[in-house]
């Protein structure tokens, strides 16, 4: 990233990465509790806490970096039209992720809390893979209009 100290790299990459193995990790006991299904494996006792814990901060991180890409990494790519269908979905998977996380934590309706983790963990599985092929340089524009809408 053109413009970035170089560790914003490797920080995206390691934030990205953590958000998505705590997410999984977490991921079985949420079905377990919120949704009554049975699964072979889930993460018990003080370790569910410490990968929500982890799924925490990686996000309050994370959101800091998309906090501090606006200014000159969104903004430049948006002018100059490169990877702005990833791009905007990766915005948008945010903000959805930064909703229903809110509406996880303080819905106090059980159904909005348990629709808020389906939404949650959906968006946050898709938004995984958008973020690879957005960083490998592999758009989503590419893969339906060739290398010139890139």
């Amino acid at each position: 990233m053109k413009g970035y100290p170089a560790f914003v790299h490797s920080l995206t990459w390691i934030l990205m990465l953590g958000l998505l193995i705590s997410g999984l990790l977490i991921l079985p006991g949420m079905l377990d509790l919120k949704f009554e299904i049975d699964v072979p494996f889930r993460l018990r006792g003080e370790w569910t806490l410490i990968m929500a814990a982890s799924h925490a901060l990686f996000a309050f991180l994370a959101v800091g970096l998309v906090g501090a890409l606006l200014p000159v990494h969104i903004r430049l790519n948006l002018r100059r039209h490169i990877k702005r269908l990833s791009g905007f979905t990766l915005l948008g998977a945010t903000s959805l992720l930064i909703l229903t996380a809110l509406g996880i934590y303080y819905f106090g309706d059980p159904y909005l809390s348990h629709l808020s983790s389906l939404i949650h963990t959906v968006v946050g599985l898709v938004m995984g893979l958008v973020f690879i092929l957005h960083a490998l340089n592999i758009g989503l524009s590419r893969l339906s209009s060739g290398p010139e809408a890139q």
